[in-house]
């Protein structure tokens, strides 16, 4: 849909043509840039694009074909319609005119409505079209995405699915079922393998119900402490695992929010996941809430090997360049970062992400302690203002 008012360029080298056009296209509500040559047009177009072209033929120096060629060879100015203007009404003229790219043609003198109704057809054409251009390429983009999508889950739902197989062969085996140890060591690597699976099928889930608009919240006032001490004692073992340092770090022992609170668990168990995966043994990951009145802050930072800069703008796309193995190896689904995103935005909150590569990364999430009720219609944002601003570990 067009926003304001079309600006037509109008070029003729008789000021009374000009004159007269530019009263007929202001009194239709149209924005006019003038020009009396097809010099001055051409630097006019360098400067802005109109939404239309009236050309003029009959110009000295350089004629409305000439010039309508130099335009048809701009690639940014190759979609602008150009409509012909002249008192030439032979059937050569208009056809010379269609070959250098003109669109219409108008016969001088003017009549009023006949102008702007090729106007408005020709303008609403051109809009049509760059429309369904924009489609096609969202559609083109969309199948690409799709592929790609298809390619990543194959691979990755491969190794899981030949491990169960493998696994099934084994437990088959004489040897291996008639001894209680194997069996219970390989039921434990299968029980983890089917994990595995569940987990990127979630994900999986997850992602398509947030893209598709039809994940509904289970809202209900929470203590966000309480969320956060579980989530950090959840991994406290895979950190400690790690011989990574896992610390907490809360403004205060109560802060209340209206939020589901299993999603921001989620939220709180992905991004403490991914820091512990990404930081060496050794080094530390600080999960921080604080209380910012109206808003609470939610940070994890970690003493990591950081984000290259060229992947930050692609952290939350599915299955994007910026997915890589962790410290020791470790693997996820490749959806942990939209899913984090997903969810803030559904609580009408923003995530803001600060790395420096072989230093480390800091996720700040803040979310409004109630949900705005104009959350998905423009972009929420938020500063903590209450300066705690504590370190401790």
């Amino acid at each position: 849909m067009r926003v304001g008012k079309p600006l037509i360029l109008a070029v003729d080298d008789v000021e009374e043509n000009l004159n007269t056009i530019s009263e007929i296209l202001r009194r239709n509500d149209f924005d006019v840039m003038v020009a009396p040559s097809g010099k001055v047009a051409l630097k006019l177009l360098e400067r802005r694009k109109p939404d239309l072209i009236l050309l003029d033929i009959m110009m000295p120096e350089m004629d409305g074909y000439t010039v309508a060629g130099i335009i048809q060879r701009r690639q940014e100015w190759q979609d602008i319609p150009i409509i012909f203007l002249s008192a030439l009404a032979d059937v050569d003229a208009k056809v010379k005119g269609f070959e250098v790219g003109g669109v219409d043609y108008i016969t001088k003198p003017f009549m009023e409505k006949e102008v702007v109704a090729r106007i408005n057809t020709h303008l609403e054409l051109s809009w049509l079209r760059k429309s369904l251009e924009h489609t096609i390429n969202q559609l083109r983009e969309a199948n690409q995405a799709k592929d790609e999508f298809l390619r990543v889950i194959s691979h990755d739902l491969r190794s899981p699915l030949s491990s169960l197989a493998n696994l099934g062969d084994l437990l088959q085996r004489d040897d291996i079922a008639s001894d209680p140890e194997s069996v219970k060591e390989f039921g434990k690597v299968l029980s983890e393998v089917a994990q595995q699976l569940l987990a990127m099928v979630n994900d999986l889930l997850d992602v398509a119900k947030i893209e598709s608009g039809k994940f509904t919240l289970n809202l209900s006032e929470v203590n966000v402490i309480d969320i956060a001490q579980r989530s950090a004692e959840l991994l406290q073992m895979n950190a400690s695992a790690k011989k990574v340092h896992l610390g907490t770090d809360f403004s205060n022992s109560y802060v209340p929010a209206v939020i589901d609170a299993a999603k921001i668990a989620q939220v709180i168990n992905n991004l403490l996941s991914n820091a512990i995966k990404f930081t060496h043994p050794g080094g530390t990951v600080t999960l921080r809430i604080k209380d910012c009145g109206d808003t609470v802050q939610l940070q994890v930072s970690d003493t990591g090997i950081g984000i290259p800069e060229e992947m930050l703008p692609h952290l939350f796309e599915k299955f994007g360049p910026h997915q890589r193995p962790g410290t020791e190896g470790e693997k996820g689904t490749g959806l942990g970062m939209p899913i984090i995103k997903g969810f803030v935005e559904l609580h009408g909150g923003t995530i803001d992400v600060q790395s420096t590569e072989g230093e480390g990364t800091t996720f700040t999430i803040t979310l409004p302690k109630r949900l705005p009720t104009d959350v998905g219609k423009s972009e929420q944002s938020y500063e903590c203002t209450d300066g705690s601003d504590s370190d401790s570990q």
